[in-house]
């Protein structure tokens, strides 16, 4: 949460993180009115392992975190971009969730156990490009760099 917030001084940034978490109370209104609001023009959202939704939160917070992320992407998709990583063995409890699924359906980049550099690459630029944005080469030299190019490395990356 302290990524999202963003000022000069520790008080700053403390007030914007309670006006966040203060939006996010009041859930998908509030988030989609904080993404509007947001100085940024699009606010990313990483979520690595997100397998781990499906393994370590209870139901609620599951499905509370869900329906955040899935009404930012349906109310402010010009403003909201989301990129999961999930192991693919996780998958089926993503489709279980229906309008989670309808965005894994057409959005997801399945990435093959074994790559090339050149394989690599591509995995990582292509979902931006999807939708429109543009990866700094440096990012990609460095996602690269700390790549050890064995099996389980870069298992999906999704960008909805």
């Amino acid at each position: 949460m302290q990524s999202l917030v963003d000022g000069n001084t520790e008080a700053d940034r403390k007030y914007q993180q309670l006006q966040l978490e203060g939006l996010l109370y009041q859930g998908v209104e509030g988030f989609v009115h904080w993404l509007r609001a947001c100085p940024e023009p699009i606010v990313m959202l990483v979520v690595d392992q997100f397998e781990e939704l499906f393994t370590l939160s209870p139901a609620e917070d599951r499905q509370r975190f869900l329906e955040l992320i899935l009404g930012g992407l349906q109310y402010a998709d010009d403003r909201f971009k989301l990129v999961l990583t999930l192991r693919t063995d996780f998958m089926s409890a993503c489709l279980e969730n229906a309008r989670l699924a309808d965005y894994l359906q057409r959005s997801s980049v399945l990435v093959p156990p074994v790559l090339h550099e050149a394989d690599y690459r591509q995995a990582i630029l292509r979902p931006a490009e999807k939708v429109g944005l543009a990866v700094q080469p440096e990012l990609v030299d460095v996602l690269l760099q700390e790549l050890s190019h064995s099996a389980g490395d870069l298992p999906c990356w999704n960008l909805s």
